[in-house]
């Protein structure tokens, strides 16, 4: 994978090796072809674009940083991208990856959005582009992998069940106060505990994020805009309604 040219790159400087060696010539067979004319052209598509930083920058970088912490450092940027494209493949992105200094983004309308690859860095960027807006830099994993950042830019299809579920519901006992909030395919249980929601014909099964660990699964007996009641884990029936 193109990332690992990264911790290549790097145990070339810290072996401070200026002779060319075999590694060298692996590097080179790994790394993505670049474009032969003068700017990388990105199609209309949905797509994340990894911008690797080309050698000069990626050493400026390396320059700027201690020695000893070059290693960790490429390490965790080759984790990061490794799991950034594993989040791009599972959402059915396009994953393209490029090292040119200036890329060209060709929208559906026609037109096009400059972006110069010129970042002192040793992980590079990562962006996401959907054919029709400007692309948008994303700036962490970890809004990566929580997918806000996904959901929007690109925008959320959620199943219809879980559709109807988005807002506030509170015990039928307790209608003033609500203990459970649906934002997206995401619930967030009172007072800290987060799921991930995800709905097959009436069965919805709540996967722990945050706080939570154990899976939950409900089966629906009804739903509509005021009622929510289910059998959770095969127990008892419990209701819920409707908070504005």
């Amino acid at each position: 994978m193109k990332f690992f040219t990264i911790l290549l790159f790097l145990s070339i400087i810290l072996s401070s090796c200026n002779k060319p060696q075999e590694n060298e010539t692996k590097k080179t067979e790994t790394t993505v072809t670049k474009s032969e004319q003068k700017d990388f052209e990105v199609e209309s598509c949905k797509c994340m674009i990894i911008l690797q930083p080309n050698e000069e920058n990626m050493k400026k970088a390396a320059d700027k940083m201690k020695k000893e912490d070059l290693s960790e450092v490429a390490s965790d940027a080759g984790m990061y991208l490794a799991d950034a494209q594993d989040f791009g493949k599972a959402k059915g992105l396009k994953i393209v990856t490029s090292e040119d200094k200036v890329i060209i983004f060709k929208k559906e309308d026609g037109s096009t959005f400059k972006l110069e690859n010129n970042e002192e860095s040793i992980s590079g960027s990562i962006y996401f582009f959907d054919g029709k807006k400007n692309p948008i830099k994303v700036e962490t994993l970890a809004s990566i992998s929580d997918g806000k950042e996904y959901d929007a830019y690109f925008g959320v299809s959620l199943h219809p069940t879980i559709k109807q579920l988005q807002g506030n519901w509170a015990p039928v006992s307790m209608p003033e106060m609500f203990t459970e909030v649906y934002e997206n395919d995401m619930l967030l249980m009172m007072p800290n505990q987060k799921f991930k929601v995800k709905v097959e014909g009436t069965l919805i099964t709540y996967t722990p994020l945050e706080n939570a660990t154990e899976k939950l699964t409900r089966k629906i007996k009804t739903l509509n805009s005021k009622e929510f009641s289910f059998y959770e884990n095969g127990n008892s029936l419990t209701k819920m309604v409707k908070v504005k």
